[in-house]
């Protein structure tokens, strides 16, 4: 009697477990997914727009005319929904870069952020007149707004960078005026 009602409760809960699962109780994921591609494409520059289409999907194909290789791929866009945490049903990935990240900015945007390279052709970036597409999914139930808009900026630098950048130019230049100063007391 006992081996039954350790079936029953075994089955019942095998049973009732997608009732648990997040995708039943939290809506779908909209998606961005950026590969490497050939053929026919759009050409841009360091800075571009695109946007789904009327369904919130799209296959878009571009080729980097910008005369410099990416080493990172920033796109800003309003997710369809922001119950909480405007990043969290975003997926996003990539087979150019290493990493992908999600950051809120506020007022419901995102920055979608596409980084990291290493050599031996792993993960390129997206070099100097090399074609890649940006998938927004094709899947009703996983799309963005309809006819979103994306801005995209490519090798933005990090802030700290920039931050290290000019660190190392007020450096010079505070040495450069010192040294005048030595000079000028001789």
């Amino acid at each position: 009697m006992r081996s039954f009602r350790a079936a029953l409760l075994a089955g019942f809960l095998v049973l009732f477990t997608h009732f648990a699962l997040a995708e039943t109780i939290l809506p779908p994921d909209p998606s961005i997914i950026i590969r490497g591609a050939t053929g026919d494409s759009t050409s841009v520059g360091l800075s571009f727009t695109f946007q789904a289409d009327p369904e919130g999907l799209g296959f878009l194909s571009f080729v980097n005319a910008s005369g410099q290789d990416w080493f990172r791929l920033d796109i800003v866009t309003t997710p369809p929904f922001t119950p909480g945490d405007p990043c969290f049903p975003i997926a996003h990935s990539s087979d150019v870069f290493a990493s992908s990240s999600c950051s809120s900015m506020g007022g419901g945007q995102v920055l979608l952020s596409f980084f990291g390279i290493v050599n031996e052709g792993i993960f390129p970036g997206i070099l100097s007149g090399s074609h890649f597409t940006i998938d927004l999914g094709s899947d009703p139930l996983l799309a963005w707004t309809p006819n979103e808009q994306f801005d995209a900026t490519a090798n933005v630098p990090e802030p700290a960078t920039v931050v290290l950048f000019l660190t190392g130019a007020g450096m010079m230049a505070a040495r450069r005026r010192f040294r005048k100063g030595l000079h000028s007391r001789v």
